[in-house]
């Protein structure tokens, strides 16, 4: 802006300097049309003053509901370390307790035990509904289904190899 007042001035200056009305006109109508894009960039630096100032105000919004979730956030991250610290002792409890309670079971039925947990995940034993299996849905044959309500045996699913219990 600087810059075009100071064409401007100099613009005055040619102006009061000619002897011809043409070039006084011409003159005239540049410093003219220099005034109005003075009076725009202002106008234009204004509203971009403006706009700053609302700017400003959202980002400080912003920033103090950052700071909220922020600290909300890290409650909830404590709350998570202090429950997984929880657990890895119970689960060192649960270790402790299933390795006392291993010693009375049979080594071959642990074995069995063992290598269904791997194969099927959480549910190596399945109940027993009706003729079906729990863990697969399938039909069992009548001689499995008389060997699981006579419990005096351990038995397994012919479809899946799950134990099954009533």
């Amino acid at each position: 802006m600087a810059t075009r007042r100071d064409t401007i001035a100099k613009l005055k200056t040619q102006q009061f300097e000619t002897k011809k009305n043409d070039e006084y006109t011409a003159l005239g109508n540049e410093v003219i049309r220099y005034t109005e894009m003075v009076d725009e960039l202002e106008t234009n630096e204004l509203e971009l003053m403006e706009k700053a100032d609302e700017l400003k105000a959202s980002h400080s919004k912003a920033m103090e509901a950052l700071a909220l979730t922020q600290k909300e956030v890290n409650k909830d991250i404590a709350d998570l370390d202090e429950k997984a610290n929880q657990n890895k002792e119970r689960l060192q409890e649960l270790q402790s307790e299933r390795a006392e309670l291993v010693k009375a079971v049979d080594g071959s039925l642990l074995a069995l035990y063992d290598r269904l947990l791997k194969s099927k995940g959480d549910d190596p034993v399945a109940p027993l509904k009706g003729s079906q299996c729990g863990g697969c849905h399938m039909k069992v044959t009548a001689s499995t289904v008389v060997a699981v309500q006579s419990e005096k045996s351990v038995a397994q699913c012919e479809n899946c190899g799950r134990i099954l219990y009533c």
